[in-house]
């Protein structure tokens, strides 16, 4: 086998820097379309790192022996505690740990693997020897390593020339069936996070998608007749299995942290055995330092062999002096605190401090010792997993390798270990029995619906604020044509429209305009274009993973948009910047349209941008139309450009403006886009398609029925004889924002809430 490394290092060094150059480049770009809406954490070499079998056996044996071994010792330790009770380990360290969970002492069967899902962090020595630097029960870098090796699969590098490399399928497919295993077919199975601002969410949400799970957050679950279920648009679904990369300690909000991040009743769930869960809370002990200080020792007692994966030397405060053996290189671990030090980089003042404290607590401390040769310039380090599925532990024929070049920028390298596979590269198999033909589109949990609402909603808002801002610009201060009375009507509904309560300046101020579109512009004004930016890239963010890599291309295009505070603003640069953002939405809204299956999703999507188009043009309405004075002939021009409606108007009444003919155009046809009456009508086909169960659509059904029925008043009674807004129009347009904002939330308490009438006590 080392002839085929030996291939593959003369292979790539025949390559010339230019083609290793445009190797490179390709593999950026593959990744980036792997995971479109995140930016890479590090660079990932187009060279692959080969091990032979003979590198590849003993790490697999050794992995495999620590995972049964960590799976005993775990259940021990929440079991009968035997190990402690015979002095095998230091009791009052290992219980008093912030690691150690005490509410889940017993809290799984005996006949339960603590550690599904285990991994190791490996350094290498000059001598191609591996010593365990750390344990890790979480799934991160799983993710990153399918990434790696989808994007080296893409490259055109020669197959013949290659050696032979195991492939991660059959891995991935023990872990999907171990979160989609059970009897209740109805049951969910899902991957818990923190949110977009985990750092690992882009890898979390690649290997949800990847694992066909749904990636959830906490507010995606409640705990519910001793279960916890998953909130979605059509109900609450009973969760069966979960894979979590939260904190153990924030895993439930009940019994563990209440300001933690998990959903509460996790534990409970877990309990009355209604949860199959990779990992329960309690397993990241096995990161605690004194379990790879005793593990020799224990690895003979309890499976009566020698440890096969050696751990970095290290020491415990409670058997060794540790002072003598501080160098370069080491790491201390304070036990209480949790805290893991790396010796050097802590100041001569600091080094002092912490002697001290070995002095007085020294049973406190863990020490590692570097191990010669695994330190250097670029120490390669392995990230290797393995699962274990009733007793038989499967390892990943692959690694996370990372070389550390810079501490900013690490070069990862997608491991192969040389061998021949039997199964296939893909997750993707032929299928063995007739196909049932599926049109569904899959469970759609309540807070992405509310996202999607939401994301329609500021979108439509965000549009119709520039439209109306672009045309305020250009002819109040562009043209210089336009009456105060009718920049005032246009500004107040710019500056209302996303929830500012009054204008900075005062109206009747001579500056009163340039303050008002210095608001409009600010980042940090309450209302702001700016703001209502923000509100749509953070639903957009919340959703990223039902958003197509095309839109994502757009979307970068978009968040790349600043905005001055500064009153004295250029004109013509903020108009063409107008336009920019308005083109990237248009943009945004084709790609939806375009590339979003038709399901729930895309119609609560819809939804939300009608409901707000519907509200905002009948708002503007009311601030043009509503005035003591009738409104001008340049205002009624304006709102025809700013609703794209000048070709349709001409072709109806040529170039004449009638207030009348602007008010029907804009309100009560159901032909031009941009009415209310077309916002409206959309909403009834939209709210028709939403799913119904139990009724959940039918006080909105109802509501659209009271909404439709206010556009039978004949247009003729909307203006008095002077031009002006009548009674009538001044209620119709009241009643219309009354209603749609009533609607808004009752499509919140129909699928994004879950809020019951009533609660009682659950009886555990």
């Amino acid at each position: 086998m080392k002839s085929a490394i030996n291939a593959l290092d003369q292979w790539w060094g025949s390559r010339s820097e230019t083609e290793q150059a445009l190797l490179q480049q390709e593999l950026n770009r593959q990744l980036q379309e792997l995971s479109p809406a995140a930016p890479p954490l590090g660079q990932l070499s187009a060279r692959p790192l080969l091990l032979s079998p003979d590198q590849w056996h003993p790490l697999q044996r050794g992995l495999a022996q620590r995972h049964r071994l960590l799976n005993l010792i775990l259940s021990d330790l929440y079991g009968g505690q035997q190990l402690l009770h015979q002095g095998l380990l230091p009791a009052a360290e290992l219980l008093s740990s912030p690691l150690f969970l005490l509410p889940c002492h017993r809290l799984l069967q005996s006949n339960k693997p603590w550690l599904s899902l285990f991994s190791v962090e490996l350094c290498a020595a000059s001598d191609g020897r591996y010593f365990v630097r750390q344990h890790h029960s979480s799934p991160a870098g799983l993710g990153r390593v399918v990434q790696h090796r989808l994007a080296m699969n893409q490259l055109q590098l020669p197959g013949k020339q290659l050696p032979k490399r195991l492939h991660l399928a059959q891995f991935f497919r023990d872990l999907k069936q171990l979160l989609h295993h059970g009897e209740n077919h109805q049951a969910q199975g899902g991957l818990l996070c923190a949110g977009k601002a985990d750092p690992f969410y882009a890898e979390l949400n690649f290997l949800a998608g990847y694992l066909d799970l749904p990636l959830l957050q906490s507010a995606d679950l409640m705990f519910k007749e001793g279960a916890l279920h998953l909130k979605t648009v059509t109900g609450l679904k009973p969760l069966h299995a979960l894979l979590c990369a939260l904190p153990d300690a924030d895993r439930d909000a009940l019994e563990l942290n209440h300001t933690g991040l998990g959903p509460a009743g996790l534990l409970q769930s877990i309990r009355q055995q209604q949860l199959q869960m990779i990992n329960p809370p309690g397993a990241s002990l096995v990161q605690h330092p004194l379990l790879q200080v005793f593990l020799p020792q224990l690895c003979r007692h309890l499976l009566g062999e020698e440890l096969l994966l050696p751990t970095l030397p290290c020491y415990w405060g409670g058997q060794h002096e540790l002072q003598s053996r501080l160098e370069p290189g080491c790491r201390l671990y304070q036990i209480s605190s949790h805290l893991l030090l790396h010796w050097s980089g802590l100041d001569t003042a600091a080094q002092q401090v912490w002697r001290e404290q070995l002095q007085l607590q020294n049973a406190d401390f863990v020490l590692f010792q570097p191990q010669p040769g695994t330190e250097g310039d670029a120490p390669l380090s392995l990230q290797l997993f393995s699962l274990d599925q009733q007793g038989h532990i499967s390892v990943l024929p692959g690694a996370l390798a990372q070389q550390q070049g810079q501490a900013d920028s690490p070069l990862y390298l997608d491991v192969w270990f040389a061998g021949q596979s039997a199964d296939q590269q893909s997750l993707w198999r032929p299928g063995r029995q007739h196909v049932r033909l599926n049109r569904s589109s899959g469970v759609l949990p309540s807070r992405i619906a509310d996202h999607l609402f939401w994301l329609g909603r500021y979108n439509e808002r965000l549009n119709l604020m520039s439209r109306v801002l672009r045309q305020l610009i250009q002819m109040a201060v562009l043209e210089q044509s336009l009456a105060a009375a009718d920049s005032r009507a246009l500004l107040q509904f710019c500056l209302f429209a996303n929830g500012a309560t009054a204008l900075t300046a005062h109206k009747q101020a001579a500056n009163w305009l340039q303050h008002g579109l210095a608001q409009l512009c600010s980042p940090t004004a309450p209302g702001s274009l700016p703001k209502a930016l923000s509100a749509v890239l953070y639903n957009t963010m919340s959703v990223r993973e039902y958003i197509s890599e095309d839109s994502w291309y757009v979307l970068e295009q978009l968040q790349r948009q600043s905005w001055s505070a500064e009153t004295q603003w250029q004109p013509a640069a903020l108009v063409r910047q107008l336009d920019q953002l308005l083109l990237l939405q248009t943009a945004i809204y084709g790609m939806n349209n375009e590339t979003m299956t038709r399901t729930p999703g895309l119609n609560f999507l819809q939804a939300g941008q009608h409901l707000e188009r519907a509200l905002q043009m009948s708002h503007l309405l009311q601030s043009c139309f509503c005035q003591p004075q009738s409104i001008s002939a340049s205002l009624q021009e304006a709102l025809l450009r700013l609703s794209d409606t000048q070709v349709t108007y001409r072709r109806r009444y040529g170039s004449e403006l009638h207030p009348l003919a602007v008010l029907d155009l804009l309100l009560l046809d159901d032909s031009t886009p941009r009415s209310v009456c077309f916002g409206v009508n959309q909403l009834e086909g939209l709210l028709s398609l939403l799913p119904s169960n139990d009724g959940q659509n039918s006080h909105s059904l109802a509501l659209l029925q009271q909404l439709k029925s206010l556009f039978g008043l004949e247009a003729d009674v909307l203006l008095t004889a002077e031009q002006q807004a009548s009674p009538g129009l001044k209620s119709m347009l009241f009643e219309l924002q009354q209603l749609l904002r009533q609607l808004s939330e009752q499509i919140t308490h129909s699928y994004f809430s879950h809020a019951e009438p009533s609660w009682r006590w659950q009886q555990w």
